[in-house]
């Protein structure tokens, strides 16, 4: 009998540490709400901040505050969107299905929601302002810009889809040519907008995300040949961009007006020195440099706040860069790495594209830096892709290298 009764608490004893077990299990498989990467958001803050002060600096001479006042009712408007956006699961704009309190939960798909809102936006655009038709007039005071969301809509639409068709990146049956008729749409609306640089990132994100996705290098080559090809013929087939090309080598060719612009904001980061000319104290913010709140808006930072001020801005921009490239690094999860590195990219080509314009080396179009520059849509846009990179940087282990799930488990197993 005392046998029997000790085997009894014996098989009670361990059948209670199984139930402690099963229900410890229970809430590590339970989403917790975890930190955001503090010093992204730290970084987008200053950033944003700067742009204030920037857009004040270049637009109150001829505007007041009429255009400081709308950059902070935009700055508003995308923190509040960010924030937002940085508590839902990233998950839900690719459709993933995926673990919540040991049940699968198939999360609905919006990234294909958000690119066909994006390609009918682009197609309804019936504002032209400095001779291109990019923007959509909403009111008799605001306006949109679709190509924003679109460069975003088509980030998330391919990490999705990459995803879902992993096995099939090498195929050029597969994924491969679904990818490049979306991307390549996109970018033909862009390019019928006038807006080149806007269509060249596109394809460069493509490509980019292709080559991460494990696609054969050997196709994406002959993709690229062709897409310069491309570009070439385009350039070479209107007017005014071989115009800004032959400015670009010689804008004294030209200076009253093709190379105007280019001159105006070389004499800004020239007279700008080390250390600048102090804040509001640039001369070619007093209407000699057009587009100097947006396109521009980096020379007006190297002339009043120097050499020293511009590298430090730049500082800021890669260390940004570089948070987002380690949150998708320590994401192991393949939607949340493509879509962290497809908003980085877009990113730092703008801004690459933006003061390589403004330094002269590369021709001038027209791409806005982010955070910085004028500009209520590109700000709102961003701040919310923002927002899915912090979401994103919740579900990363950045001392181990592992999602939280996946280092919860690990030492679970080890127990």
């Amino acid at each position: 009998m005392e046998v029997g009764s000790s085997k009894s608490k014996l098989n009670k004893k361990i059948d209670s540490e199984d139930k402690i077990k099963s229900a410890n299990t229970a809430k590590m498989m339970k989403p917790k709400s975890r930190q955001i990467d503090g010093i992204m958001l730290g970084l987008i803050a200053v950033l944003c901040l700067i742009g204030i002060v920037m857009v004040f600096s270049t637009t109150y001479y001829a505007n007041g505050m009429t255009l400081v006042t709308n950059q902070i009712k935009a700055l508003v408007l995308g923190t509040l969107v960010m924030i937002l956006v940085s508590f839902v699961d990233y998950h839900a704009l690719t459709g993933k299905t995926v673990n919540y309190n040991g049940e699968k939960v198939k999360m609905r798909n919006w990234s294909i929601v958000f690119l066909v809102v994006a390609f009918l936006l682009c197609l309804a655009v019936n504002q032209e302002i400095n001779g291109a038709k990019r923007w959509l007039r909403i009111t008799e005071t605001l306006s949109f810009q679709p190509s924003e969301l679109l460069k975003y809509a088509l980030v998330l639409f391919m990490s999705g889809w990459m995803v879902k068709t992993q096995k099939d990146m090498g195929k050029l049956v597969g994924v491969l040519p679904k990818i490049i008729l979306a991307a390549g749409l996109s970018a033909m609306l862009l390019f019928v907008q006038k807006n080149l640089s806007s269509a060249l990132i596109i394809f460069a994100i493509t490509l980019i995300m292709l080559f991460i996705g494990n696609a054969n290098v050997k196709q994406l080559i002959v993709i690229s040949a062709i897409l310069g090809v491309g570009a070439f013929l385009v350039v070479k087939a209107t007017s005014w961009r071989t115009g800004r090309i032959d400015a670009f080598f010689d804008p004294w060719s030209d200076p009253k007006d093709k190379g105007y612009q280019i001159i105006q904001a070389l004499y800004a980061i020239s007279s700008g020195g080390l250390f600048g000319n102090g804040l509001n104290q640039g001369r070619q913010s007093l209407l000699y440099l057009s587009q100097r709140e947006s396109d521009m808006i980096f020379a007006i930072i190297a002339e009043e706040f120097g050499f020293v001020g511009a590298v430090a801005v730049l500082l800021l921009f890669l260390w940004l860069i570089w948070r987002g490239i380690k949150a998708a690094i320590n994401c192991r999860d393949l939607e949340g790495r493509y879509m962290a590195l497809g908003i980085v990219c877009i990113i730092a080509f703008q801004v690459i594209i933006n003061t390589a314009v403004a330094t002269k080396a590369m021709p001038n179009t027209g791409q806005t830096l982010p955070f910085i520059s004028y500009g209520g849509t590109s700000l709102v846009i961003t701040m919310a892709a923002c927002g899915v990179l912090l979401n994103i940087s919740k579900n990363s282990d950045y001392k181990k290298g592992l999602s939280i799930f996946e280092r919860k488990t690990k030492n679970t197993l080890k127990k």
